[in-house]
């Protein structure tokens, strides 16, 4: 470790030297602290503090990831074409060593200055907070300050219900031939599939609907726990805009004395929290929800299985909370430094730092990859039709397989790693568990980050140093 150590130790020299890291410091306090002046909320405390949560942090996430991409395409690059990595790899030190040593530094300095940035925006939300009523105060600490695990109804499995609907009906309304297309029999099994989720979904006017969601620890729930019911609903008729309805909510086991019923008008296409009592969970930790749909409404509700209805308990404090978000972050910034480096291992400083940035833009662009993958075709429809009966058909065909292939997996790896942002969570008073918190190391640490590594260390490795000439 002691050669390691050394890599580091010069790695932070020549970043101090360069002046970056007091010029990223200014840059990121003077960001956090000027961003809250310039941005306009909705006027409550609670969208001032979640836009102060998620701009600043946005702000910190993309200064430092370019600042490390250009720092990691940089140290090791430029040593090589300044000729001074021929001097360090006569030393005693394997390349590897001396890979992993600028890898470490950066993160080091990476740490030093996200403590810095996340301190700031941490102190500034505890400072904004205290000037605010005790009531306002009281609200951002249910909703917003606080780390709040999920629990939702477990989704039934409807692939047996299918399968038997469509052995029955399929005889009936596929001809021989047409079982024989695969497209045309999933595309049938797909729209019985569609069939049963809207019969689960939707609540006719006087109607109720029911809910059986495991709050996990419940029985650990003091009197006083922060529980909250989270729905959002929508109307079988067509509407320029969210429309009130009144619904019937009731939450607890029917026979319980714990129960609670009430009427709510609420809206259309938006979400709505409200607090529950924790003794309305049962001693197993089951919660019946039930909404009753009122025959005045004449009108169909539709009740989202994916987030109609949701439980929201308090996991953990912000503190801790925003901690772990800041890991997350931490952990993308390593993924950025390893791809950096391994790009300077084969490349120079500028193709490295190019091929970077254009891949940086890429997976930012995740929404113009999903509709390609869609599409399967780079190609717009008119130059498909032109080309349909041409002899350039074959070659746009292999074109369309290589790319295609490529954009898949890169929107695997792009979805995976948005899956763990933070930023949101933190904004909306989310839980990072610490289950979360390993998986994302795990996949872009682990997973991600050791095969970008292990290219990059066997590739610089291999790489002949001596034929590398520094610029007059």
């Amino acid at each position: 470790m002691q050669r390691t150590w050394a890599i580091i130790y010069l790695t932070w020299k020549a970043a101090l030297r360069y002046r970056l890291v007091w010029v990223l410091a200014v840059l990121l306090v003077l960001c956090v602290a000027g961003l809250p002046l310039i941005i306009k909320d909705d006027g409550t405390a609670r969208g001032l503090t979640q836009i102060l949560i998620t701009y600043t942090l946005s702000a910190i996430t993309a200064i430092l990831g370019l600042a490390t991409l250009w720092l990691s395409c940089g140290t090791l690059a430029r040593d090589v074409e300044e000729c001074q990595m021929q001097m360090v790899v006569t030393k005693p030190i394997a390349r590897w060593q001396v890979w992993l040593g600028k890898w470490l530094g950066i993160m080091g300095l990476n740490a030093a200055l996200l403590v810095l940035a996340g301190g700031t925006v941490y102190g500034l939300v505890l400072f904004r907070t205290a000037k605010l009523s005790e009531k306002q105060r009281e609200i951002l600490r249910r909703e917003v300050l606080i780390g709040r695990a999920s629990a939702k109804e477990k989704v039934r499995d409807l692939e047996p219900e299918v399968e038997k609907v469509f052995l029955k009906e399929a005889p009936q309304r596929l001809t021989p031939e047409q079982m024989q297309d695969k497209k045309l029999v999933e595309g049938f099994r797909a729209q019985i599939r569609e069939e049963f989720k809207a019969r689960s979904q939707i609540i006719r006017p006087g109607y109720m609907r029911e809910w059986k969601i495991n709050v996990p620890a419940a029985e650990n729930f003091a009197t006083n726990h922060i529980v909250v019911l989270r729905v959002k609903f929508m109307s079988t008729q067509i509407a320029s805009g969210p429309q009130p309805y009144l619904t019937i909510w009731e939450v607890g086991k029917p026979e319980s004395p714990n129960q609670v019923r009430g009427a709510k008008t609420l809206t259309t296409d938006t979400f709505h929290e409200f607090p529950i009592p924790a003794a309305a969970i049962e001693k197993d930790g089951t919660l019946t929800v039930r909404l009753t749909n009122p025959s005045q409404n004449n009108v169909a509700l539709l009740a989202p299985l994916e987030d109609g209805v949701e439980v929201l308990y308090r996991e953990s404090g912000f503190a801790l909370n925003f901690a772990r978000g800041l890991a997350i972050i931490f952990c993308w910034f390593g993924l950025l430094a390893a791809l950096g480096l391994t790009a300077a291992s084969f490349m120079s400083f500028s193709m490295a730092a190019f091929a970077c940035i254009g891949l940086l833009i890429v997976a930012m662009s995740g929404g113009m990859l999903k509709e390609v993958v869609k599409d399967r075709t780079i190609f717009t429809s008119a130059h498909n039709e032109a080309n349909t009966e041409t002899v350039w058909a074959p070659v746009k065909a292999v074109v369309d397989v290589l790319i295609i292939t490529v954009y898949r997996v890169m929107l695997q790896v792009i979805q995976a790693v948005e899956d763990y942002s933070p930023i949101e969570s933190l904004s909306s008073g989310r839980s990072i568990t610490w289950g979360q918190l390993a998986k994302a190391y795990g996949l872009m640490w682990l997973l991600f980050g050791g095969i970008c590594s292990t290219i990059g260390i066997i590739t610089f490795t291999q790489r002949e140093l001596a034929t590398a000439q520094s610029k007059v």
